[in-house]
């Protein structure tokens, strides 16, 4: 049997939702890049500190990329969201909430055993039979999205929504 020796978070894509109905998209631009945007994309991806990648979308939501841990996402989306965001009329966050997340589980072997498990090769079409290994792991596909399993030792798993399942994937490789 593999035994996790590793959990990694790897990036936490959190939305936000603003009280602003609308933010003016040109100020934006102007605020952060110092030349127009493309209005016609309708979201823009802007580099903080070479770590957190945030979009930015017309009617009020905010998408930030790159958070490490659960811990940090209600503090680090309130502040990134804040002085990014201050001087065109937005003073309060309505809403945070995990879309999506990735999450990086180490074992102790190569990955073959399990590919054999689940049926991964290189020349398969993995997701679906991955779903079914999803339900056993969680017994609820939804929980999670899928897995994508490398050659080496490292199993990457999106959807993943909080500790809790983060432990409870963890084991169900450990029984496999």
């Amino acid at each position: 049997m593999p035994k996790v020796i590793n959990t990694i978070i790897e990036n936490i894509l959190v939305e936000c939702t603003l009280k602003t109905r609308y933010i003016p998209i040109s100020t934006i631009g102007f605020m952060i890049e110092k030349k127009p945007f493309d209005l016609d994309l309708m979201n823009y991806l802007i580099l903080f500190e070479s770590q957190y990648k945030i979009i930015i979308f017309k009617k009020g939501k905010i998408i930030i990329s790159g958070i490490k841990a659960f811990e940090n996402v209600k503090e680090i989306s309130n502040k990134l969201v804040k002085n990014t965001l201050e001087d065109i009329c937005c003073d309060e966050i309505q809403n945070i909430s995990i879309r999506q997340t990735l999450v990086k589980f180490i074992i102790d072997n190569p990955i073959a055993n399990i590919n054999q498990k689940i049926s991964l090769d290189k020349n398969s079409k993995y997701l679906p039979k991955l779903d079914v290994f999803l339900c056993r792991a969680n017994n609820n596909k939804n929980n999670l999205s899928y897995v994508l399993a490398n050659n080496s030792n490292e199993i990457f798993v999106f959807g993943i929504k909080n500790n809790n399942q983060i432990k409870e994937f963890k084991d169900f490789v450990e029984c496999i």
